[in-house]
């Protein structure tokens, strides 16, 4: 993975859940990637901070989108 996506908070967080079920709804992975952040920092960030990350890791080609449409997307490594 490029070492600029590891300065993100979430990213690794996000590359987590993925891994823990294989394939996602985007809106289930904000709520999951949020009670990580809970648990891990005591705060979870906005929709727009995990959004933008997971946008990046989709340009990035890290993460494909398997089907939906753009807010019921489901997301897969």
């Amino acid at each position: 993975m490029d070492k600029h996506l590891n300065q993100f908070k979430n990213i690794p967080l996000i590359l987590e859940v993925l891994r823990e079920n294989k394939k996602i709804r985007r809106g289930d992975l904000y709520k999951e990637v949020m009670k990580k952040q809970e648990k891990k920092f005591g705060k979870a960030t906005t929709y727009q901070v995990i959004s933008r990350d997971i946008d990046t890791l989709k340009k990035r080609k890290v993460i494909k989108v398997i089907s939906g449409g753009s807010r019921s997307e489901i997301l897969s490594l």
